[in-house]
């Protein structure tokens, strides 16, 4: 009688410590799609108020990025798109961001003498 009682704990040990490995990996999943639900209704805010500034850009950038930790390896597809519209979200960013830096047309404007 006592055999079976310890075969039952033993079996009972092998598996739930499997279990709890698997509920802590689906804690730790959880909580980053809630950081991105987040992120994402951030982002939506922000697009919605500002019309696609630069700031909701960025946020949507942040969301790619984070989405990305998600998806298989082995998806070389998804990867890929994944890949590109970040690049091309970058791209645009660095644009915006250098919207007038370039030009010295104007930057000598009080040096030159009005006759």
């Amino acid at each position: 009688m006592a055999t079976n009682y310890s075969y039952t704990l033993s079996l009972i040990n092998k598996v739930t410590t499997p279990l709890r490995q698997i509920s802590g990996a689906s804690v730790h999943v959880t909580s980053k799609i809630e950081g991105l639900i987040s992120l994402q209704n951030k982002h939506q805010a922000v697009n919605h108020s500002l019309g696609g500034s630069l700031a909701s850009l960025r946020v949507k950038l942040d969301m790619l990025r984070n989405e990305k930790e998600f998806i298989s390896p082995a998806n070389f597809k998804q990867v890929g798109a994944y890949n590109r519209e970040i690049e091309r979200l970058t791209k645009k960013i660095e644009k915006l961001d250098n919207v007038g830096k370039g030009s010295n047309m104007f930057s000598n404007m009080n040096t030159v003498a009005i006759i």
